[in-house]
C-alpha cells in the first residue's frame, strides 16, 4: 500500500515538474513574440501601413499576426485547468494549423524575394522554384495531418503520445531554404561577374543597384539559415 502511494505521489510529482518546464517555455515565447513586435511596431507603420494593398502586404500581414492567434491557442490549453483530453487535441489541432499556415506566409515572402531576383533570368527557376514551394508546403501539411491523428492527450494537455513524423517537416523546410540560399548566392555571383566585366571593358562604371545587391543579399542569407537553426 505505501509503496503505491510512494508511486502515485513521484508520477505527480514528475507531470508537475514537466508541466512547470513547459510553462516557462511557454512564457518565454510569448514575452519574446511581443518583444518583437513593439521593437519593429514602428518599422511596420512607417514602412507596411501607408503601402498599397497587394500580395506581398497581405502575405506580411498574415505572417506577421497569425503567430499572436498561435500565442492564444498555447496559453489556452496549457493554463486552462482540468481540460479533457478531447478538448487538448482540438486545441493542440488548432495549434498545429495555426503555426503551419503562419509558416508557410513567410516562407512565401521569402520564396517571394529569390523568384523576383531570378524572374526573366532564369526560365526553370522562374517556374521551378515556386512548383517546388507548393510541393514542399503540400507534403508539410499531409505530414502534419498524420502528426496530429496519432496524437493523444492525458487530462491537463499532456502529450503522452505522438509520431516522429513532424521532424520530416522540417528536414523539408532545411532542404527548400538550402536550395534558396543557394540560388541568391548564384545570383549575387552571376551579378557581381557582370559588374567586374562591365566595370573593367567600361571605366567609371558605376552600378545604381549595388546597394540594393548587398541588401537582397544579406537579408536572404540569414532568413533562409534561420530554419536550419530551429
Amino acid at each position: 500500500m505505501e509503496s503505491s502511494v510512494l508511486k502515485t505521489l513521484l508520477e505527480h510529482t514528475q507531470i508537475f515538474r514537466f508541466r512547470m518546464t513547459i510553462a516557462i517555455i511557454v512564457h518565454e515565447r510569448i514575452v519574446l513574440l511581443y518583444y518583437d513586435y513593439f521593437l519593429t511596431l514602428n518599422l511596420e507603420v512607417n514602412l507596411i501601413w501607408p503601402s498599397s494593398l497587394g500580395v506581398v502586404k497581405i502575405l506580411f500581414l498574415i505572417a506577421r499576426y497569425s503567430p499572436f492567434i498561435d500565442s492564444f491557442i498555447i496559453f489556452y490549453h496549457h493554463f486552462t485547468p482540468n481540460l479533457s483530453p478531447e478538448s487538448c487535441l482540438k486545441a493542440y489541432h488548432a495549434n498545429g494549423w495555426t503555426y503551419l499556415c503562419g509558416a508557410f506566409f513567410a516562407e512565401a515572402i521569402l520564396t517571394l524575394r529569390t523568384w523576383a531576383v531570378w524572374k526573366n533570368n532564369n526560365k526553370a527557376v522562374t517556374f521551378g522554384l515556386p512548383v517546388f514551394f507548393i510541393s514542399i508546403w503540400i507534403a508539410s501539411g499531409v505530414i502534419m495531418s498524420k502528426f496530429l491523428r496519432t496524437m493523444q492527450c492525458f487530462r491537463g494537455c499532456l502529450v503522452i503520445r505522438g509520431s516522429s513524423i513532424l521532424s520530416v517537416i522540417w528536414i523539408l523546410l532545411m532542404v527548400f531554404n538550402f536550395g534558396a540560399f543557394i540560388l541568391m548566392a548564384l545570383w549575387v555571383f552571376k551579378r557581381r561577374a557582370r559588374r567586374a566585366f562591365t566595370t573593367a571593358s567600361y571605366p567609371g562604371y558605376k552600378s545604381g543597384r549595388s546597394e540594393l545587391l548587398r541588401i537582397v543579399y544579406r537579408d536572404g542569407k540569414f532568413f533562409n539559415r534561420i530554419p536550419s537553426a530551429w
